[in-house]
Formats: structure tokens, C-alpha cells, sequence
């Protein structure tokens, strides 16, 4: 059975497929439900400043040694990389774990660039779109992300919170 995803509505001129996924930083102990925006461009899933603002991410504990540069449409931007797991599930309560490694994006310097980072979505990149089935069909709005059987797991529930 495939994860459903959805096109949101509202103030995009052009609707984006978005998917709904539980999002777990071990090593921070942060956790929390995080909609991502499918991007097959982009490498690696990273996570938007708005979302690292709402998991309340400390730049203190992140490693600087871990900060690389990643070169994209909007030019050359500054992430950090932290250990995280990816959480689908399906409505038969199926639970799908992705182990990755997420791009916290840098802080900007000034409060233009922090608010230009607050418009950008989460984004859920090849690093795990490239281990689904993915089909999306704009005509229908349909969005169905089958994950592989070796990502599923049987998770209780009530141990992912």
C-alpha cells in the first residue's frame, strides 16, 4: 500500500507534490511531523529554517566540522549534516524507516536571508525518492509514494512519540 502525498492549496502558482513524514534527529533528540516537498533535482533531503526554527534545532550542538557547501538552483548554500531517520506510514499503521543524513541549512547573516530561508520547504530529495516507487498524477492529484519492503518495520505507535 503506497504513503498518499498531497498538492497544498493556497499561494503556489504551480502545486508542488508534497508527502507528510515523521522526522527523528537522534543524536538531539528532537522530533516531530514535518511536510516535505518532493524535489527529484534535488540530492538530499533537507530540512526548511522554518522547520528547524519549529523543532527548535540549537546551531550550538550542531558540528561545525559537519557544514558543507551544496551548489543548487539558488546558487551555493551552507548545511549542516546531522544522522536523522525518515518515518512513512501507512494507513494500515505500516511504518517505513529511512536512515539519512539531513541538510540543516546555515543560518543567513541577516534578517533578509533568514526570511528568504523561511519561504523555502522541506524537501524530500533523491537520497531516499530513488529507493521508492513514486507516481504522481497532477491531472488526478494523486501523489503515491511505495517505499521498498527492506525500509518497512513493525514500530508500534506509541514508541515513535
Amino acid at each position: 500500500m503506497p504513503i498518499k502525498g498531497f498538492f497544498p492549496t493556497g499561494y503556489h502558482l504551480l502545486p508542488a507534490p508534497y508527502v507528510q513524514a515523521y522526522f527523528f534527529l537522534p543524536r538531539l533528540n528532537l522530533h516531530g511531523l514535518i511536510s516535505f516537498m518532493i524535489d527529484t533535482g534535488s540530492d538530499n533531503t533537507t530540512l526548511s529554517l522554518i522547520d528547524v526554527e519549529r523543532l527548535n534545532v540549537s546551531y550550538r550542538r550542531l558540528r561545525r566540522a559537519s557544514l558543507v557547501g551544496v551548489e543548487g538552483i539558488a546558487g551555493e548554500q551552507s548545511f549542516y549534516q546531522e544522522e536523522a531517520f525518515i518515518m512513512f506510514r501507512e494507513e494500515d499503521a505500516t511504518t517505513y524507516i529511512f536512515p539519512i543524513d539531513v541538510h540543516v541549512p546555515k543560518k543567513g547573516k541577516y534578517g533578509s536571508e533568514r526570511e528568504l530561508q523561511r519561504r523555502l520547504p522541506s524537501i524530500l530529495g533523491r537520497d531516499i525518492i530513488n529507493q521508492c516507487d513514486l507516481a504522481i498524477n497532477y491531472q488526478r492529484g494523486i501523489i503515491e509514494l511505495t517505499p521498498p519492503e527492506g525500509a518497512k518495520r513493525p514500530v508500534p505507535t506509541r514508541r515513535l512519540l
